[in-house]
């Protein structure tokens, strides 16, 4: 089986000048050696255009209407400045076994160890979640890691909308789908899936997802397990936080980003948010979403990523 994503660029807009976010072509191959065959990566050049490296007209036609652009807000106050960003291949820190007790959001900066991939997903080390992000002259689009984003519907087939943290250091106050995290080195059981081998049931990155939609949305063991979690494709792009910071932003996102749809019962699952990760969270039917989606004076602010996903 085969599924082709199309390579689309999508503008995250804010004065003084827009950043590009990109969405890179990509292949799922299942008989392949490599999930996903290694392609240039396209460059950030002009806000609203389409590379020329996409020869399809159609390809060009339809990234063309995918684009899109989201106005910017001010920086929270408690806005952290990184460090220089320097790969880290050390011992993973193992968190106590309720994640992410007792730390705040620059407590998880340093002690999450990301998962490093190359331009085919293949894992080649660690990297804390801090260095993962930054950016800089040295990094200029951070180091490429995991990520997954998790979609949740309940019975009536609406799906779950949250609305990040002022406290979040990376895309504050914006509203996406239900979680979105990193899988990470040093848990228990493994979050490190081969990316052949584990193809498509991804063991490790649903135990991430699972771990994480308790941390960050209160959902006990057993309401939405790995199982419930299906697998629809994963891809590779990059954001900018020009929306928070600026021009010159040090923070931003480079992800290989694993999408997971899972249909709940009746009302859903019982939410009990952390404050420290989720603001606010509504279900919205797919109308309702459109329509939320096209309306640039409702003062709702998009992640990249969810936009992007909800384009295509």
């Amino acid at each position: 089986q085969i599924t082709t994503t199309i390579p689309v660029v999508i503008t995250y807009s804010a004065p003084p000048r827009n950043t590009p976010v990109v969405f890179e072509n990509r292949t799922e191959r299942v008989s392949c050696r490599r999930a996903l065959p290694r392609l240039p990566l396209l460059p950030c050049g002009r806000p609203n255009m389409v590379f020329p490296s996409l020869r399809s007209g159609a390809a060009l036609a339809v990234a063309a209407a995918l684009a899109v652009s989201v106005r910017g807000f001010a920086p929270p106050a408690a806005a952290r400045a990184p460090g220089r960003p320097r790969p880290s291949r050390g011992r993973a820190p193992t968190l106590a076994s309720a994640y992410g007790a007792g730390l705040d959001q620059d407590d998880l900066m340093s002690n999450d160890m990301c998962i490093a991939v190359d331009g085919s997903d293949g894992v080649v080390g660690r990297v804390s979640k801090r260095e993962a992000h930054a950016w800089g002259p040295d990094a200029p689009r951070g180091v490429l890691h995991r990520a997954f984003s998790v979609f949740l519907f309940d019975g009536a087939g609406r799906m779950l909308l949250t609305r990040r943290s002022a406290e979040k250091i990376t895309f504050p106050g914006v509203w996406t789908n239900a979680c979105c995290s990193h899988p990470l080195h040093g848990r228990s059981p493994s979050e490190v899936d081969d990316p052949v081998r584990d193809y498509p049931e991804f063991p490790g990155t649903k135990a991430g997802a699972v771990r994480k939609l308790a941390h960050e949305l209160g959902i006990v063991e057993g309401a939405v397990p790995p199982a419930a979690l299906r697998f629809q494709r994963r891809f590779h792009y990059w954001a900018a936080d020009t929306v928070t910071y600026g021009a010159a932003p040090p923070w931003g996102e480079h992800e290989v980003d694993y999408i997971f749809f899972a249909q709940c019962d009746g009302a859903g699952p019982d939410l009990a948010p952390d404050p420290e990760e989720v603001a606010a969270w509504r279900y919205v039917t797919r109308e309702e979403l459109q329509g939320l989606l096209a309306d640039e004076g409702n003062g709702m602010l998009w992640s990249p990523w969810f936009r992007g996903i909800m384009e295509r």
